[in-house]
């Protein structure tokens, strides 16, 4: 028997999409080991706080990292998708693991940037980056399609959808964690 990727069915199919890859699909979103040492250990080493965000991916380039918010009282489906920045910032990706990926469908680049006006409320992604398609991205579409019969979504619907949910749950839950955590509102002009 193979041991499992995860707890989330979604994921286990898409880390073996992932192993067939030999390019990216996704922008530069990058599978890892689930769970295993990813860099939020520097946000806080409190057992409980690691436990409930297992990192499983890069989400681009210059090293944000994705985890779930894991619910042991919730299927595992259902956790939400969050980033965590390489330049510290914070923010939600999808509401769950279905949305996630059709967010990676639209083929869309990852940012995380503490000072935004929406921060720390969300992540973002932009399709502009990109001057042409990410060359495995037609594949991945196809696999979404085959596998899950879904299309690729909105970014921004995908992303605000998280926020809408999981937003105030999450943010109170990361100040227990996280004392000195920026809870500012966004700037108004």
């Amino acid at each position: 028997m193979v041991e499992e990727y995860s707890p989330v069915g979604e994921l286990n199919r898409l880390w073996e999409f992932d192993r067939e890859q030999r390019e990216f699909y996704a922008g530069r979103f990058e599978m890892r080991p689930f769970g295993k040492d990813s860099g939020i250990a520097s946000w806080s080493e409190d057992d409980e706080f690691l436990r409930r965000l297992p990192c499983f991916a890069s989400g681009n380039s210059s090293g944000s990292l994705l985890a779930v918010w894991r619910h042991d009282d919730l299927d595992p489906a259902q956790w939400p998708v969050v980033a965590f920045g390489d330049e510290g910032g914070f923010g939600l990706v999808a509401a769950d693991t279905v949305s996630f990926l059709r967010l990676l469908g639209a083929d869309a680049d990852l940012h995380v940037e503490p000072g935004r006006d929406d921060y720390p409320d969300s992540a973002w992604y932009d399709n502009d980056d990109h001057l042409r398609p990410t060359p495995g991205s037609e594949r991945y579409v196809a696999w979404l399609a085959t596998e899950f019969g879904l299309e690729p979504g909105d970014p921004d619907e995908i992303v605000d959808t998280a926020v809408e949910h999981w937003g105030d749950g999450l943010h109170d839950w990361l100040e227990t964690y996280l004392p000195n955590f920026d809870r500012r509102e966004p700037e108004t002009d």
